[in-house]
């Protein structure tokens, strides 16, 4: 055990390390520059009125914009936090799973770490509410093994302000968390499970924060159509909306995570061999083995895609083919889970999916969306892949 904390400690104190160089040595780009100067100082005098209702963003990076050391000090926590509590939603006390979740922290995808680590402004919306999530996720985590929420009633308080902070942030991951806690609240009374005073504080907390954010005058001038920088289409939305998915989603939300893609591959063709290849009980093997070679197919797509970026000569009908690749490897992805044999095991990967598309509803449907939007969906993806990889020891 000494040992194994041992190792614990060295890989976080690597990861702390990395990030913390990062934070330090990457300058400031775009918008850090407004919000370290009087554009920002003005912004904080009207508390961000017709601005946004990301409160504690905008004052995280206000203060983050002024402190270097301070920045890069908050960067390496607030990452090595997201790593830790990451692996301890498995409850296998493994080094791997720890080693495996900080590379892909580390080696995430470009866009990703130019937009939410390396930018200042990028971090301080799309970083701390997905730490904020993953720690209510670890929290309830009971709740996947149809268990009761195990958190002391003395914590009522503290659940009920990280309700509050986590809608502070950003839009998308605000709506998500409160539909997760409504959603636990249904199921542990579909379920018969007793209900944890914190679910209800966390579920208050949600509300009031999402409150405090949607009350900004911001979101009013977006809806009708004359927000500087914002809009929601108010006609052709299913087109929009398409077209939004070919030009922007698909390949943020799943092509370019190509390691992660990779580790899900060689674990599914493991769990195919275990599990599937070796019953022959099982019914619809074809689709099973159909599946199973769309995921392969498509993971060894993305890492050619990556070595040879430029090939999309023709980039509409390669966006055409890539979006409608993605969409079905996504269907092969949740039909083949359906063949593995321990419903546990389903049920979290298909939770960690639901949430992975819940997370991206709205994205569909606002615009600008830029990679750094995807953040909090990556961290989701990294669980669904530890998740395979702690299966396969």
């Amino acid at each position: 055990m000494m040992k194994k904390n041992y190792k614990k400690i060295i890989l976080l104190s690597v990861v702390f390390i990395f990030f913390l160089v990062v934070g330090y040595l990457f300058p400031y780009t775009n918008d850090d520059w407004a919000w370290a100067s009087h554009i920002g100082a003005n912004r904080f005098e009207n508390f961000f009125e017709n601005y946004n209702g990301r409160y504690l963003g905008n004052l995280l990076v206000l203060l983050l914009t002024r402190h270097r050391i301070l920045r890069a000090l908050v960067i390496a926590v607030f990452l090595t936090l997201i790593t830790n509590f990451v692996s301890k939603i498995i409850d296998k006390k493994n080094i791997t799973i720890l080693l495996i979740v900080s590379l892909l922290m580390v080696l995430l995808p470009q866009p990703l770490f130019r937009q939410a680590i390396a930018w200042t402004s990028g971090f301080t919306n799309y970083v701390p509410p997905i730490l904020f999530t993953i720690i209510w996720i670890y929290l309830t985590k009971n709740l996947l093994d149809d268990k009761k929420v195990d958190i002391s009633k003395w914590w009522i308080l503290p659940t009920l302000l990280l309700g509050i902070c986590t809608c502070l942030f950003m839009e998308h991951v605000t709506i998500y968390i409160v539909c997760l806690s409504i959603v636990s609240l249904i199921y542990c009374f579909i379920k018969k499970i007793k209900i944890n005073p914190n679910q209800i504080s966390f579920l208050i907390g949600n509300i009031a924060g999402a409150f405090i954010m949607f009350q900004n005058e911001a979101y009013h001038h977006v809806l009708k159509g004359d927000d500087f920088y914002r809009e929601v289409p108010k006609d052709g939305l299913i087109l929009q909306s398409i077209k939004r998915y070919f030009y922007t989603i698909y390949d943020n939300l799943i092509m370019n995570n190509t390691l992660i893609l990779i580790i899900i591959t060689i674990c599914l063709v493991f769990l195919f061999y275990k599990f599937i290849y070796k019953n022959k009980e099982v019914k619809h093997m074809k689709i099973a083995i159909s599946s199973l070679g769309i995921i392969i197919f498509y993971s060894i797509y993305s890492l050619i895609a990556e070595f040879f970026p430029n090939w999309e000569i023709f980039e509409l009908i390669f966006k055409a083919a890539e979006g409608l690749l993605t969409a079905i490897y996504f269907v092969a992805l949740v039909v083949f889970i359906f063949f593995l044999p321990k419903k546990d095991l389903k049920k979290k990967l298909y939770f960690f999916l639901g949430s992975i598309i819940l997370m991206t509803g709205p994205l569909l449907v606002v615009s600008p969306v830029t990679p750094r939007c995807f953040y909090p969906m990556y961290i989701l993806w990294i669980i669904f892949t530890i998740l395979l990889v702690n299966e396969c020891f």
